[in-house]
């Protein structure tokens, strides 16, 4: 795998999501690395992180 282009990841999740979904999740997530295997991503709190594991970890999955 190559260096996420995260900029094109987000689109791909503006396109998957519906758009009050993407503003209240996805647009706060600070992107900080990623390698062959993961992708690492900074997120406002502990609640954020949990729904997006619940809700939209495969959506987020798909996009990457």
């Amino acid at each position: 795998m190559q260096q996420l282009d995260w900029t094109k990841a987000l689109n791909r999740m503006r396109d998957i999501v519906p758009k009050a979904q993407f503003l209240s999740w996805i647009e706060p997530l600070e992107f900080i690395e990623s390698d062959e295997k993961s992708v690492r991503l900074g997120v406002p709190s502990r609640f954020h992180e949990e729904m997006l594991k619940s809700a939209l970890r495969q959506h987020l999955v798909d996009a990457i």
